[in-house]
């Protein structure tokens, strides 16, 4: 890039060294114009000069602020020497023109040049002067070796390209003109010592830095290139490792061959272990659990018991006989007895002889069952309360009627299950039942009642289901009576 620039630059000075007859016979001028502005860059009015006359720019100081006049000048009443572009004079820098100003400290600067809109970048070193107070201003010595360089015609670069806006190509070769000439590139300093690993543990890293000091960059200077910081990777101690636990083993085999035993199951340290003093795992490396094995013995039944007194001594009464499921008792979670701990015959198989005639009463009542079932559906009670005519046989639970009319039965009982029901039938077919309802667990009771018509041995009787859960009680009662004969 620089190598390209300074090609450009060599050109034009041979374009302009060889175009300098063009120059010497100008007509005239064209430069900015403005009186006591505060900017250089409010000066933006052109006027064309006239013959022998420069473009010029002055700079004085009031009270502490710079302010830029531009416009024509006689050329006679330019400083000496002269900045003539083009013309192989010197030129008079702004550092040079402020060395010479007046004793009062006011007009700080005066330059002319002889090049199309020159004055622009004329005096533009003026603002190295520091005014500290109104009363004070202080002038900074011009730095040693602040030259351009020599192989280049700065005013006339200046004046074409501008040059003092690209810095980096002006400190090198207009840096007087520029007024550079205390720009200061930083530099870096020297590296720290390394500081300690960032963790006291394990794979880590240290840094050092340095600072861009060596100068600091001053006066609009570069700043560093590079990093500030440089990192190099560091190994401490090992850290410390806390220990985690297996996952379960299998449960072990129970400690009871049957009954109620214990079961364990174990887990270890060691996904990962501990190291390097990390914590050992927290909880229970054993967990224990009841386990149940077959009962260890089941029940038995004892040998039935004589068969107790016949309920009826004719027309067919029922007599039954026990046993017990303790030879031997179920022990915990064993299996208890299968079958029923009583059993029912018919016995009074005579019939009985009642009275006779018109008048004969035909009423029974019986109540408290007992849980079991003839043929699985026909209730049997342990109690008859009544059976007037005999035409109730406890032994099948059916009434069987002895003469033709109109017959009430009715039928009563408590449940602690919703489901509990009785049909009463004729000859196998319902005419009524009874059903309790609810599903809350308490005791639900039911009841049903109805006349009807029977012929000579038409049977009556009761199918229920749900009899296991009816409270087996005089609250359970089966009845019926003739009330009229045909």
């Amino acid at each position: 890039m620089r190598k390209t620039f300074h090609y450009a630059v060599f050109l034009l000075i041979l374009l302009f060294g060889q175009c300098r007859c063009f120059l010497e016979t100008s007509q005239s001028l064209e430069c900015f114009s403005c009186a006591r502005a505060t900017n250089v860059t409010d000066c933006h009015v052109v006027i064309t000069c006239s013959t022998e006359k420069s473009c010029y720019t002055s700079v004085e100081n009031s009270g502490g602020s710079l302010l830029y006049s531009m416009g024509c000048k006689e050329s006679s009443q330019c400083p000496s020497p002269q900045t003539i572009i083009g013309r192989d004079t010197d030129h008079v820098t702004g550092y040079d023109a402020m060395n010479k100003r007046a004793s009062t400290n006011q007009n700080i600067c005066n330059e002319c040049c002889e090049a199309n809109y020159c004055n622009r970048h004329a005096c533009e070193n003026a603002n190295v002067i520091t005014t500290t107070t109104p009363q004070q201003t202080t002038t900074l010595d011009l730095p040693e070796h602040c030259e351009n360089n020599p192989e280049y015609n700065c005013e006339l670069i200046g004046a074409t390209f501008d040059i003092c806006k690209d810095v980096a190509h002006a400190k090198t070769v207009c840096k007087r003109y520029c007024g550079l000439c205390f720009l200061v590139d930083g530099a870096w300093s020297e590296w720290s010592e390394w500081s300690q690993c960032e963790q006291t543990c394990g794979q880590s890293r240290q840094v050092r830095i340095r600072t861009c000091t060596n100068p600091p960059p001053q006066q609009g200077g570069a700043d560093c290139l590079g990093d500030k910081h440089d990192f190099r990777a560091c190994v401490g101690q090992p850290c410390p490792v806390a220990g985690d636990w297996s996952t379960w083993y299998t449960w072990a085999s129970c400690s009871a061959s049957c009954g109620i035993g214990l079961t364990t199951r174990t887990r270890d340290c060691n996904k990962p272990y501990p190291t390097y003093g990390g914590d050992h795992c927290f909880g229970n490396s054993v967990e224990y659990q009841i386990c149940q094995r077959p009962g260890c013995v089941d029940g038995g039944w004892t040998a039935w018991s004589g068969w107790g007194a016949c309920s009826l001594t004719c027309n067919g009464g029922l007599r039954s006989r026990n046993r017990t499921c303790d030879n031997p008792p179920a022990s915990f979670l064993g299996k208890p007895c299968k079958g029923d701990n009583r059993e029912y015959e018919s016995c009074g198989a005579t019939t009985c002889q009642g009275p006779s005639g018109n008048n004969q009463k035909i009423f029974f009542a019986v109540n408290t069952p007992d849980g079991s079932m003839i043929l699985g559906h026909y209730p049997v009670f342990t109690k008859v309360m009544v059976n007037d005519g005999h035409a109730y046989h406890p032994a099948r639970g059916q009434f069987v009627a002895p003469v033709s009319g109109v017959y009430e039965f009715f039928v009563t009982f408590i449940s602690s299950n919703s489901t509990s029901q009785c049909f009463i039938r004729r000859n196998s077919d319902i005419v009524v039942f009874a059903l309790t309802s609810g599903d809350d667990g308490n005791w639900k009771s039911a009841s049903a009642s109805t006349y009807v018509h029977l012929n000579v041995s038409d049977v009556v009787d009761l199918s229920c289901g749900g009899w296991q859960y009816v409270d087996h009680n005089a609250s359970a009662m089966f009845s019926g009576a003739l009330l009229q004969r045909d």
